[in-house]
């Protein structure tokens, strides 16, 4: 009997109790005379023993796999290792032989089974750089892995550097490749084209595409960045998505964010679900009567995406200017509900201009030709508008006066509808001091 006590020893070690779970169920091994006897809730099965075999015997609690190794011949656990729970088990013993190769049941651990320059699978006792097209490591593994493929089971400390990196615990160090994923958290950085970590990330990944399934705590670059949990650093790239909270900055031209405290979008349009500013405008200003606008991000930075028309009728020309707009912002609270403004926008104006041929007396060739219609990009305009604003409820009113920096590139000069000052420049720049005022409707 005394091949049992070394493996009751190990179940009340791990667990405190003498019965493992698996999937809930209860696993009793017992040793006697070369048999393994297995019990799981009431059914039971023998396994024969080769006695001079290390076995590996995997237990799962929870969200931890154990794999427990025992020499048969003496009944000894030679080791206890851990890897995250793949979702499947297999409550029999496995035979060591065949997986590391010769065992050596005097030394009690298996020896390295393999190792070319073609394909390495080591244990984690191995301490010298995996080298070859594909890289394996059965437990916990410090050094370098360099080959196509690298497979780490457990966690690594170090370098892995090939087309697909794979580690089924944490990193501690950096993966290289094509392909990088690691299982749990990345304490260190991640280079590839598309860079995984199952859990939270301290560090970096660069990349087209990086994903944290967890808390950010450094800075993803690249084509897609996405963070489950919070972002606490730089997300620079396309699209930038923070789960929670945004406590760092999002630079990108789509940022996402559950909410920011500390933190700041910049972007084309970045989207705040709890805490951000959003608001439609209805507006005029001295070179558009009719402006409909859409502000995105938070108070201290948003952007604004606005489309505006005008008219005009001179003689027998009839002008309609459509133009479209982008511009920054920012609000800074004065006392209660009043609040200075400050945006910078500009315009890009597109003109359909009509002509009444007949009017003008048009004969000959083009005489049955009645209007003639041109299209012109004759207008462009820089604004810079200091607001003072007044919020009640939901709605919010806003005015100010406006410097507007008007050049065209048509030949005649786009008039403003009013202004207090005006000061032409050269051929088709002109400087204007006008007004702004417009009605915001928050949601």
């Amino acid at each position: 009997m005394k091949n049992i006590v070394p493996l009751f020893i190990i179940a009340v070690f791990a667990f405190g109790l003498s019965g493992q779970r698996a999937h809930g169920q209860e696993v009793i091994s017992t040793i006697d005379a070369g048999n393994l006897a297995i019990s799981i809730a009431g059914g039971g099965t023998v396994v024969s023993l080769d006695m001079g075999s290390v076995y590996r015997i995997v237990v799962v609690n929870g969200a931890t796999q154990f794999n427990i190794y025992i020499n048969a011949r003496t009944g000894d656990v030679v080791r206890v290792s851990t890897i995250p729970f793949s979702g499947i088990v297999d409550p029999s013993l496995v035979p060591v032989t065949g997986v590391f190769g010769a065992e050596d049941p005097a030394a009690g651990m298996p020896s390295v089974s393999m190792y070319t320059f073609f394909v390495n699978a080591v244990s984690g006792e191995f301490r010298f750089p995996l080298i070859g097209l594909v890289n394996i490591a059965m437990d916990d593994h410090s050094g370098l892995h360099l080959g196509l493929l690298n497979q780490n089971m457990g966690a690594l400390s170090g370098l892995q550097a090939g087309a697909v990196n794979v580690i089924g615990g944490n990193l501690s160090g950096v993966q290289f490749g094509i392909v990088n994923t690691t299982m749990r958290s990345a304490y260190g950085v991640q280079f590839g084209a598309i860079n995984t970590a199952g859990g939270a990330i301290s560090g970096g990944q660069a990349g087209v595409v990086n994903i944290a399934a967890n808390d950010l705590n450094g800075g993803q670059a690249g084509f897609l960045n996405f963070a489950r949990g919070s972002m606490s650093g730089l997300q620079f790239g396309l699209i930038n998505y923070a789960g929670t909270n945004a406590a760092g900055v999002q630079l990108g031209f789509i940022n996402f964010a559950h909410s920011v405290e500390d933190g700041l979008p910049i972007g084309f349009i970045s989207i705040v679900r709890h805490g951000g500013y959003r608001a439609f405008e209805l507006g005029f200003s001295e070179f558009f009567p009719r402006i409909l606008g859409l502000r995105l991000g938070v108070e201290r930075f948003y952007t604004t995406l606005s489309v505006a028309s005008d008219s005009d009728t001179h003689g027998r020309h009839y002008s309609q200017n459509i133009a479209a707009g982008f511009g920054l912002g920012t609000i800074i609270p004065i006392a209660g509900p009043v609040f200075f403004n400050v945006e910078l926008n500009h315009f890009s104006g597109i003109t359909a201009r009509t002509t009444d041929q007949a009017a003008l007396g048009g004969r000959g060739r083009h005489s049955h030709h009645r209007n003639r219609r041109e299209y012109r990009i004759p207008v462009q305009t820089m604004s810079l508008t200091p607001h003072l604003g007044l919020n009640v409820g939901r709605v919010s009113l806003v005015a100010g006066p406006s410097l507007t920096w008007r050049w065209n590139s048509g030949e005649d000069n786009a008039e403003p509808n009013f202004g207090v000052m005006r000061h032409d420049a050269d051929n088709g720049s002109t400087v204007v001091i006008g007004a702004r005022a417009g009605l915001r409707f928050r949601f």
